[in-house]
């Protein structure tokens, strides 16, 4: 067995308020699908715009990534993505995000976001989790791109691309098959709720989502402006309500987030988010056979305006 890079010569090209599709190879096992975007944004007015990281990473609205146009490997926001990523492998993935674009002028933004397909995605070697690309009738990327003017209405978009790289599996029969007799799917997703009171006795309450394994949940929280704060929940539990009544997890905020930076080994976390993880408290939290409300995420609010993001990584048969 051996893994290979393959990089695909047709670039995708990125539209404003427009969704940009990606067909991949379908040749053999993926692991990894290596996303790098390069945009270039304009600006009109007549003084310097202002720009963050946060705001570039979030013109990625969503992700998708389907295959036989019905089963959903991943589907989920580019900037919180890129936050997962950040943690699990202890490095912030490559940016290169000027602060401002000039006045008459543009700027150049360049963002790699891998997407890993793997039980272990720092695990250069899992292939536990690797697409069947081979086995599928289709299998495609969708990009949501947003709209530069939504930063500041001087703001267009000059132009925007996507290159993909995809990591290849390369296995004889004997391997093949070993594979596929133990292949899973990894399932990310996103659920969200507003917040709109203040709430204690962890009363404000999300429903995970059930009927797999739950490897872990990123929990992200956004104030009444859009920005990710740590200033919008103060403790949490993750409870399960059926068949048995227990808390799984019960946590103040800035403890988890003070036991993410020892666990991910990082000098700073960034703000408004936190991750559960089930490998670290269990293996993982089994919700086979559990129906919505049985597993719920509860928090104490402190404010009234807001909304709280729960980006789930999920392990699933594979289906092929």
């Amino acid at each position: 067995m051996r893994f290979a890079h393959k990089y695909l010569d047709e670039v995708t090209k990125l539209n404003a308020d427009d969704v940009a599709t990606i067909k991949l190879p379908r040749d053999r096992f993926i692991r990894d699908v290596l996303l790098y975007f390069t945009i270039k944004i304009a600006n009109a007015g007549a003084a310097d715009v202002a720009v963050t990281e946060d705001q570039i990473l979030n013109l990625i609205k969503r992700i998708r990534v389907v295959a036989g146009g019905d089963v959903t490997f991943l589907e989920v926001n580019g900037y919180r993505k890129f936050l997962m990523n950040y943690l699990e492998f202890n490095t912030k993935p490559y940016v290169n995000i000027p602060s401002s674009i000039p006045a008459g002028g543009d700027a150049t933004f360049e963002i790699e976001l891998p997407l890993i397909f793997a039980t272990n995605p720092v695990n250069e070697y899992d292939v536990s989790a690797v697409i069947p690309a081979h086995l599928t009738s289709s299998l495609n990327v969708y990009i949501d791109f947003g709209n530069p003017a939504d930063i500041d209405a001087n703001l267009s978009l000059a132009s925007g691309q996507v290159d993909v790289t995809i990591k290849e599996v390369y296995t004889n029969k004997a391997e093949h098959d070993k594979i596929l007799n133990n292949l899973q799917r990894v399932i990310e997703l996103e659920v969200e709720k507003t917040v709109d009171e203040i709430k204690s006795n962890y009363t404000f309450k999300v429903d995970l989502d059930v009927g797999n394994l739950i490897q872990k949940i990123g929990i992200f929280t956004y104030d009444g402006t859009g920005n990710l704060s740590n200033s919008i929940i103060s403790a949490y539990k993750i409870r399960q309500n059926s068949p048995i009544d227990v808390d799984l997890e019960k946590i103040t905020w800035k403890q988890s987030r003070a036991e993410d930076k020892r666990a991910y080994v990082l000098e700073s976390i960034p703000d408004g988010m936190t991750i559960w993880d089930a490998q670290y408290r269990m293996g993982v939290l089994d919700t086979r056979g559990l129906k919505s409300g049985d597993v719920t995420f509860n928090a104490n609010t402190l404010v009234s305006s807001g909304k709280v993001v729960l980006l789930h990584r999920e392990i699933a048969p594979a289906q092929v």
